[in-house]
């Protein structure tokens, strides 16, 4: 292009030097408009195209119009996360097609996974796969697409804070992957591992396929969802189902809609649904405000330890906090401190031995939960607990 310029420019009698000059600052001016822009963004663009012709209909690309669609994602964060997930399907085909056996090929195609998609719990889809990471149920996903491409028909089965792969051998034998060990790089898992653990609610434990699977992935991110309302008629859909029950449940308690009917509802749930820890802060914190502490705690203990974050921890701390008779109904557990160290003055001395003991208890309680916490995630296997 700069040559036929600068013989343009040297017919019309233009000076040499002049011409060269002029041909050079255009051809750099395209080359800059490519790169940054125009041309470049326009491949980019042509090859996202593409990719969803050939990949549209998989989950993790309905997974991505989904979250544009309701607000989740943006344009930008789609583009990446589509850019990222094509690649990986193109690898698979070209690296892993050769395998007949379905366990070979899941293996071959979890490995792939790790290199392209590195392990970080979250929660939707889109701005994760843009990043170029994934968690347990999105690499489930990834991995059930390609299969699906070659195919090889696979379910996704969620286990309490969890999410495998699983799908059944040629001699009737199920199998299942862990998609998430080895930098993501996954293995064949072995069920019976105490790392997953065991309920009587039957949402766990049963294979999904990809349908289902994007139904019940709406439920996973209604906290990120600009409308939330959608809740109801999926609960009314679908009311047996402990992923779906705890956003719906969080939802009514977001607009002060819990009573009776639903407290017993959810002791109902809970009888099966041990792991739930969004039903049993609300049933908890239901009991709380009624003054009956021993039920609280009693919900709150119920629970296993490794489903009790952050706001299960600082509700346990609250209950103590009433159960020990040194805070007042409805303060937070701030203003129970705030308000003895402002009254520490007029404690008679039994007054201050007492208060050192109690406030000791707790905080002695709040270090040996955290460090409980800090050790069980420090040294457990990695998992996707939301």
């Amino acid at each position: 292009m700069g040559g036929e310029v600068w013989y343009v420019m040297t017919k019309i009698g233009m000076n040499k030097g002049l011409a060269t000059a002029i041909a050079m600052a255009l051809v750099t001016c395209v080359a800059v408009w490519f790169v940054l822009g125009g041309g470049a963004e326009k491949i980019a663009r042509d090859e996202i195209l593409k990719a969803e012709v050939n990949y549209a209909s998989t989950l993790a690309y309905r997974l991505v119009r989904f979250d544009v669609e309701n607000g989740i994602a943006d344009r930008k964060a789609a583009d990446r996360a589509r850019a990222n997930i094509g690649t990986y399907f193109r690898q698979v085909d070209g690296r892993c097609g050769r395998y007949r056996q379905a366990r070979d090929f899941l293996l071959c195609a979890n490995r792939v996974l790790g290199e392209y998609f590195e392990y970080e719990g979250t929660a939707d889809a889109t701005n994760t796969y843009a990043m170029g990471h994934s968690d347990c149920d999105l690499n489930a996903f990834l991995v059930m697409d390609a299969a699906a491409m070659h195919g090889v028909e696979t379910s996704v089965m969620y286990t309490p804070g969890h999410a495998l792969v699983t799908w059944a051998g040629e001699e009737g034998k199920t199998y299942y992957l862990e998609t998430t060990v080895s930098d993501n790089r996954g293995k064949l898992a072995d069920i019976k591992d105490t790392f997953y653990v065991r309920t009587n609610d039957d949402t766990y434990y049963t294979p999904y396929d990809d349908e289902a699977a994007f139904v019940l992935y709406q439920a996973v991110v209604y906290r990120q969802m600009a409308d939330k309302g959608y809740i109801v008629g999926l609960f009314d859909a679908l009311p047996d189902n402990t992923l779906v029950a705890d956003s719906y449940y969080e939802y009514l308690m977001t607009h002060g809609r819990i009573g009776p009917d639903e407290i017993a509802d959810i002791t109902e749930r809970l009888k099966t649904a041990t792991t739930s820890e969004t039903l049993s802060l609300i049933l908890a914190d239901w009991y709380l405000k009624l003054g009956d502490t021993d039920r609280a705690l009693s919900v709150l203990g119920g629970l296993p330890p490794q489903f009790c974050t952050y706001d299960c921890i600082w509700l346990g701390i609250e209950a103590w906090a009433d159960h020990l008779g040194y805070h007042e109904q409805g303060a937070q557990i701030s203003d129970f401190y705030r308000e003895y160290l402002k009254d520490w003055k007029i404690f008679e001395s039994r007054q201050r031995i007492r208060y050192l003991l109690v406030t000791g208890v707790i905080g002695v309680l709040v270090v040996v939960i955290f460090v409980s916490v800090f050790l069980r995630r420090r040294f457990a296997r990695k998992s996707c607990q939301r």
